[in-house]
């Protein structure tokens, strides 16, 4: 279950969210290192404005609160006060594929070959058990190499789920059902081909099927 978390202990234990515990920012929100008095690490996302309505977030958070995978980012707990809407993760102590792939200033972040197999596989059984196996059978929307987290272990965990839905509600969508799937499909593949060559890839996104 996911724990409700008051906003004064988040505050606390991220020092007022101070720019020295920030470990990342994107279009959600940015991302604090936490660590507790037991010493548990912990990391949480202040999400941005225009995030967090909070009608919309609570029905998020009660399909996200029931995905367990080993191969998902967990989320441990959330808070919602004080116009603020803040998520609760576990902490990932390699942070992301994408720094480990295109990290400049530190040389010793190289991944072998077999981490990158390794990581190959966790990421697609991630993907296949939010397609087919989970309650919800979600659909992700926004795989890349910066939303996979890496743990102590290499082990990959599939995070960012701000723009996921249910594969439930899609087939009256735009896209539909079929092209929702072969969209995360395609982003696993484009991400895939940048973890062999160590390369960000500009590959048109093709979603008739010829790339697919």
């Amino acid at each position: 279950m996911v724990t409700k978390i008051s906003f004064t202990r988040l505050s606390k234990a991220t020092n007022n969210f101070s720019a020295s515990n920030v470990i990342g920012s994107g279009k959600m929100g940015t991302m604090y290192k936490v660590i507790l008095l037991d010493g548990t690490f912990l990391a949480v996302k202040r999400l941005n404005a225009s995030q967090h309505h909070e009608d919309q977030l609570l029905s998020k958070l009660m399909t996200l609160g029931r995905l367990r995978n080993n191969n998902l980012v967990p989320l441990m707990g959330f808070c919602l006060e004080m116009k603020e809407g803040l998520l609760v993760y576990k902490y990932m102590s390699n942070g992301s594929l994408h720094d480990w792939l295109h990290a400049v200033e530190d040389k010793g972040k190289i991944l072998e070959w077999h981490l990158r197999v390794t990581i190959t596989v966790g990421i697609a059984r991630g993907l296949a058990w939010l397609h087919h196996w989970c309650d919800s059978k979600i659909v992700h929307l926004d795989i890349s190499s910066k939303c996979i987290l890496l743990d102590k272990k290499f082990e990959p965990k599939i995070s960012n789920f701000g723009r996921a839905k249910s594969r439930s509600f899609a087939i009256s969508d735009e896209f539909g059902d079929v092209e929702l799937v072969k969209k995360d499909v395609y982003s696993f593949g484009i991400m895939l081909l940048e973890l062999i060559i160590g390369q960000i890839t500009n590959l048109p996104n093709c979603l008739d099927g010829t790339l697919v």
